[in-house]
């Protein structure tokens, strides 16, 4: 227990005795309040599938005849809380109780939700177990994997959101922990680590964003050079903050030692993006994009609805369209944003950035999945869209584009032919 007044705090917690106003029923009362603060806050979920159950004991009791058998067997797979628990088939004829002797109520075997890395959805319906559950749920943890099946596609996707929930929660959990232990002072007076925004890194990164849109808009994917240099931008932010101790210096994917030049090209990085560092890459990247697409509607909304001098008909209808699609990149930023769904979706890049399972994201993993997560090929269309019709939509642009349709309507020309006499020229 620790009393705050203003800026004053104490060095270490008070004793929890009654010399401390702190009682033995106030005590347990605390103690149940935290410790909910660290348990499964979604629904449980269940359905039947089959999941292959035998371990290395099994198999060494186990005759000839009974090692041909298919080890995969119909269960009941249940999430409640932080375990996925698999009963038997017919679990619900158990005994209520094990004491008595008989049938035990105890579940076959179970999985820890806070050890899983990230879930995938397989579809094999080619072999003998695929005819009857073709969707196979691959739960990945930092050493290996655990499959089971089940019938649906519904049910499949239905697990992932489940256990991707969990996921989630655990490192949501763990933030929290983190901070009440700092509150506790049990880390001395190391303050909670913090990235500022830097004025330089957000042009920067806004340089790197039309790179990308100016790729897209000529048919192409964008450059691996953009998201080399975005990891560049963000991977030093964290260095000497919380996760950054000996374990995390420069490493090789493989385990073996860096490419010097790869080492030298990084720069004076960790090699390691940590989860801070992404969720300050992610928000920022999108908070720049908002700002900048909000500056060109503001614009060409002046435009359009200027008393001094106000647009042609064609002028009109391309200011509109240009601020509808605006709106619409404006509204799913928002979306994306939005502290519900962010965090999540920083989370699950994280997990399924970190391919090796190391805890570490290097720049190969990194470049493997940011296009993806960052910067989506159909969104990157939508933009390069909207800042070509701004651009067309411009004042002095569409001045000139009227004039130039003009002189060409008194030469009796059009557009394509002036286009290929300048071509030809």
């Amino acid at each position: 227990m620790s009393v705050i007044v203003g800026e004053y705090r104490p060095l270490y917690p008070a004793p929890e005795t009654p010399q401390y106003l702190c009682f033995d029923k106030d005590e347990l009362q605390r103690e149940m309040i935290v410790e909910e603060r660290w348990c499964y806050k979604h629904d449980g979920f269940g359905t039947f599938g089959r999941a292959n159950l035998r371990n290395g004991c099994d198999v060494h009791t186990m005759t000839f005849k009974e090692r041909l058998v298919s080890p995969w067997d119909w269960c009941f797979i249940h999430l409640d809380g932080w375990q996925i628990n698999f009963w038997p088939e017919n679990f619900w004829l158990c005994r209520d109780t094990d004491k008595s002797g008989g049938e035990s109520v105890r579940p076959i075997a179970s999985i820890d939700v806070r050890q899983i890395s990230v879930v995938n959805v397989l579809e094999q319906s080619d072999s003998a177990e695929g005819h009857v559950c073709p969707y196979e749920i691959h739960v990945n943890f930092q050493n290996g994997y655990f499959p089971f099946r089940v019938r649906t596609l519904d049910e499949a996707k239905e697990w992932k959101g489940r256990i991707m929930k969990g996921v989630v929660e655990n490192v949501r959990i763990g933030q929290l922990r983190d901070k009440y232990l700092q509150n506790l002072h049990i880390h001395d007076e190391v303050e909670a680590n913090r990235i500022e925004r830097d004025p330089v890194r957000l042009e920067r990164l806004g340089d790197l964003w039309h790179q990308a849109v100016e790729a897209v808009e000529k048919g192409v994917r964008p450059p691996k050079q953009v998201f080399f240099d975005m990891y560049r931008l963000y991977d030093s932010l964290d260095v000497g903050g919380m996760g950054h101790g000996p374990e995390h210096q420069a490493f090789a994917p493989a385990g073996g030692p860096m490419d010097p030049k790869l080492k030298e090209a990084l720069g004076g990085g960790d090699h390691n993006l940590t989860m801070a560092e992404i969720e300050v890459m992610a928000r920022e990247f999108i908070e720049m994009k908002i700002e900048e697409v909000r500056a060109v509607v503001v614009k060409q909304e002046k435009m359009l609805f200027s008393n001094h001098r106000p647009p042609s008909a064609l002028h009109e209808v391309k200011l509109r369209w240009t601020i509808d699609q605006g709106r619409a990149l404006l509204a799913h930023y928002e979306q994306q944003v939005n502290p519900r769904d962010f965090f999540d979706r920083v989370v699950n890049f994280h997990h399924r950035t970190d391919i090796s399972r190391e805890g570490r994201v290097d720049v190969a993993e990194f470049m493997n999945a940011a296009p993806v997560f960052l910067m989506p090929i159909k969104e990157l269309r939508q933009e390069g869209l909207f800042f070509r019709a701004a651009m067309q939509s411009d004042m002095g642009k569409h001045r000139e584009m009227e004039q130039l349709q003009a002189h060409l309507r008194k030469e009796g020309k059009s557009h394509e032919e002036h286009e290929r006499e300048c071509n030809q020229q």
